[in-house]
């Protein structure tokens, strides 16, 4: 996957915990728990994909975005705030 050099500053952000982004991190780490399970790595990402409310892991481009909307004139009233990048995963909790 190329990089986005806007997602790379969004990310600088964010935990990194806060939501699988999709690329080589979140299969290195699916990779991992298959096998420290013994499970497939197809049963595994389906288990991760699962609590996402949204079926599908967070783009780099999502981050990007809302850096860019949070650096903006158009969002200059909004401070102090938490705001998930996470496909609904914290909502189905």
């Amino acid at each position: 996957m190329a990089e986005c050099a806007f997602a790379a500053v969004g990310r600088g952000g964010f935990s990194p915990t806060d939501g699988a982004v999709a690329g080589e991190r979140i299969q290195r780490v699916l990779q991992g728990r298959a096998d420290a399970s013994g499970r497939s790595l197809a049963d595994v990402t389906a288990d991760a994909l699962s609590i996402q409310s949204l079926k599908r892991f967070t783009d780099p481009d999502d981050i990007a975005a809302l850096a860019l909307f949070l650096a903006s004139d158009s969002a200059k009233s909004i401070t102090g705030q938490t705001i998930p990048i996470d496909g609904g995963s914290q909502a189905a909790q």
